[in-house]
């Protein structure tokens, strides 16, 4: 019984860095079902059953359905993919800026560069 009483606090731990990574992966990149009425939901996933649209909501954490026929499937598509497009360039544009902004320090001998300045 006390080697179990060792491993619960081991155990908190894991449990809480397994429920922080599941809400940061809802969080991430949120697309967007976009609704014949002009508004629309921002969704992690989502899937069709049926006459019915079951999606996972990046605001309520939850699953929630609507009926497939409230939903505007080209303006869905449409939204998505030039999202998918913008996140990409920036992305492309972000690593390229942090690679031309440090340039490589100085090197004095084979394997050893000089620190890098104090500011002064």
């Amino acid at each position: 019984m006390t080697r179990f009483i060792k491993y619960v606090p081991v155990l908190g731990i894991m449990v809480s860095l397994l429920l922080l990574a599941a809400s940061a992966q809802a969080q991430q990149n949120p697309e967007r079902l976009v609704l014949k009425d002009g508004s629309y939901q921002n969704v992690t996933k989502w899937e069709i059953k049926g006459d019915r649209v079951r999606y996972y909501s990046a605001e309520r954490y939850t699953w929630e359905e609507l009926p497939k026929d409230l939903i505007d499937w080209p303006a869905t598509e449409k939204y998505n993919k030039d999202r998918g497009e913008l996140r990409n360039e920036a992305v492309e544009e972000a690593t390229n800026e942090v690679g031309a902004a440090e340039p490589a320090p100085p090197m004095v001998a084979p394997g050893l560069y000089t620190p890098p300045s104090s500011g002064r």
